[in-house]
């Protein structure tokens, strides 16, 4: 499916969905320049709460320039820094400040996220979900000496997506760093497996 997510199929019904959006052509998070990440991201939200349906969301614009886009690029929490550390890495560490610092202040409304809505936090989790999706899509990643892009999209079906939205949702940056970066990191990997490192049977 190409556009916007289809949150609820036919009957009302929710569906799995692929997010094509136009904005991934370009980078939402971790620019060169912070300002460019708030105007990225900002742009992001809009556009892909308009297409759920969404008209009207309060967002606290401080919230995503000092403590989520500012914060993140601080103290990153990998040996080598931020600057060498892979797209899962950054992306994880974003969903944990968006989800923890909750930017978007009001609920989305059930018939555009169907029982998503009952989950505390969803609409902050699932946007930081979807911006690391767009952000992980055409990335690039180090396999073996090689550098290889991740071309195929995460895709998942509406049930796996509750759950993770349901896992994530109140994740924090000290809790579920690392494990949001191995589940970006898997789910990426299941699409693109010519992108993994060898598998072992355990």
């Amino acid at each position: 499916m190409t556009g916007v997510p289809n949150f609820v199929g036919v009957a009302g019904m929710p569906v799995g969905f692929v997010f094509e959006d136009r904005m991934a052509k370009a980078s939402i998070i971790y620019n060169k320049k912070i300002a460019t990440d708030n105007i990225q991201l900002l742009s992001y939200i809009d556009y892909f709460t308009k297409g759920l349906g969404e008209e009207l969301i309060e967002i606290d614009p401080d919230i995503i320039y000092y403590k989520v886009l500012q914060a993140m690029r601080q103290d990153f929490p990998y040996t080598n820094g931020l600057e060498n550390a892979n797209v899962f890495k950054k992306a994880a560490y974003f969903m944990c400040w968006f989800i923890g610092e909750k930017p978007i202040i009001g609920a989305f409304s059930d018939k555009n996220v169907g029982s998503l809505a009952n989950l505390s936090n969803h609409q902050n989790a699932i946007v930081s979900f979807q911006v690391a999706i767009a952000s992980l899509h055409g990335a690039t990643v180090r396999h073996e000496d090689k550098d290889v892009k991740l071309n195929n999209r995460i895709r998942l079906s509406y049930h796996s997506y509750i759950d993770i939205i349901n896992a994530i949702r109140e994740a924090s940056v000290h809790s579920h760093y690392k494990m949001i970066t191995v589940l970006l990191e898997q789910l990426a990997y299941k699409e693109n497996p010519d992108c993994q490192f060898q598998l072992l049977d355990f």
